[in-house]
């Protein structure tokens, strides 16, 4: 009786074995399944956190008002500006000298540019309020600077050269 006891054991074995089989397979499934399907969610999410962050870190573009010079106008003018204020600081010139000439310079520049004193003001008074216009101003005249910059020198090493030639 002990034996067939056992044999009968043996066969529910052998009959679970498949079935111990298959569970454990839907279960491996299932697990990447739900992995492969925990791991899109995860990319997903990764997803629109990056997008909202560079939709939140982008601003818009302010519509300049009417009466305001644009970037591309004032740039060409501040560069003249400081131009001609580094002229008069390195001829030295007296306090009220150099107020006198400055002053002169300043109308050169507005008549070479076609704007008046008080539209120059105006504009650079808004933007004076805007420090990211402003930045985005001083970015493009410090460029336009060291480009002449960058053409004198070119010029003072080629005028050196044919000297010494």
């Amino acid at each position: 009786m002990h034996k067939t006891e056992s044999k009968a054991d043996n066969a529910n074995l052998y009959l679970f074995i498949p079935l111990y089989f298959s569970f454990v397979k839907i279960l491996f499934y299932s697990s990447i399944v739900q992995i492969t399907f925990q791991f899109y969610i995860y990319r997903l999410l990764v997803f629109i956190l990056l997008c909202s962050t560079l939709y939140s870190c982008t601003e818009e573009k302010k519509l300049l008002p009417e009466d305001i010079l644009t970037i591309d106008e004032i740039v060409p003018i501040l560069v003249d500006i400081h131009i001609a204020e580094a002229d008069i600081y390195l001829k030295k010139y007296k306090k009220d000298t150099a107020g006198k000439i400055a002053s002169s310079y300043y109308l050169e520049i507005y008549k070479r540019h076609n704007i008046s004193v008080a539209d120059f003001d105006h504009s650079f008074n808004y933007f004076i309020d805007n420090k990211e216009l402003m930045d985005e101003i001083y970015v493009k005249v410090i460029d336009e600077l060291s480009k002449i910059e960058a053409n004198a020198v070119k010029k003072l090493e080629e005028s050196k050269r044919q000297k010494v030639e």
